[in-house]
């Protein structure tokens, strides 16, 4: 999330994530980021750079489903080091959540 996040850079976005399974959307009033920080354990107003990991058939409704796995780049946040990951830690991390998933 920076202030050159807008409709023109979303889309370029989409070349490089190329998969019928990807949704893309461009969320100019940050709504569902905000009510993402609002159900996980974030010191922030708006959840960013954000990975969100769910089981098979797990469907979006009326309130965004808790994860079963998640974590974050968001470095400006406290009191959620638990679930922040950079560099090889969130490659890991990314790796392990998925290959979980996949063996459900």
């Amino acid at each position: 999330m920076n202030a050159k996040d807008d409709m023109t850079a979303a889309k370029k976005a989409l070349q490089d994530f190329r998969d019928e399974r990807i949704i893309h959307f461009y969320d100019s009033q940050q709504s569902s980021g905000k009510l993402i920080a609002n159900d996980l354990p974030l010191n922030a107003k708006v959840a960013w750079d954000i990975y969100l990991f769910y089981p098979r058939g797990v469907t979006w409704e009326d309130r965004i489903p808790q994860p079963s796995k998640w974590m974050h780049q968001m470095s400006d946040t406290d009191g959620d080091s638990e679930y922040h990951r950079t560099g090889d830690d969130l490659v890991n991390g990314l790796y392990r959540a998925t290959k979980l998933l996949v063996s459900e």
